[in-house]
């Protein structure tokens, strides 16, 4: 993708300043706790750009998708993966979250 197609990604300040919180925090916490108050946050934002959406959803994502295993790799080469993989009625395959499908909307 050259970098004319890249879209570029800016969260929403609410979502911004929860994660600016959370990265300045010395104490532990559940990434899964952090995602559903973007989530949260996020409803309350009201009309946000396309770009600001693709963001939102990234962060989101990325706080719910759990850890592989050992050092193995998911199937997009990262160590985090989908929670939920399947297959279609149709037979293809299908995953949430899904990377590629990100930026394929």
């Amino acid at each position: 993708m050259s970098s004319s197609t890249t879209p570029t990604l800016e969260l929403p300040a609410p979502l911004a300043s929860v994660l600016q919180e959370k990265d300045s925090c010395p104490d532990d916490f559940d990434e899964a706790d952090v995602s559903f108050v973007l989530e949260r946050v996020l409803e309350e934002c009201g009309e946000i750009s396309e770009d600001q959406r693709m963001a939102s959803f990234a962060e989101i994502a990325a706080l719910q998708m759990p850890l592989v295993n050992g050092q193995e790799r998911s199937k997009w080469g990262t160590r985090f993966g989908p929670v939920v993989e399947g297959t279609r009625q149709d037979g293809s395959p299908y995953s949430f979250p899904d990377i590629p499908a990100t930026f394929a909307v």
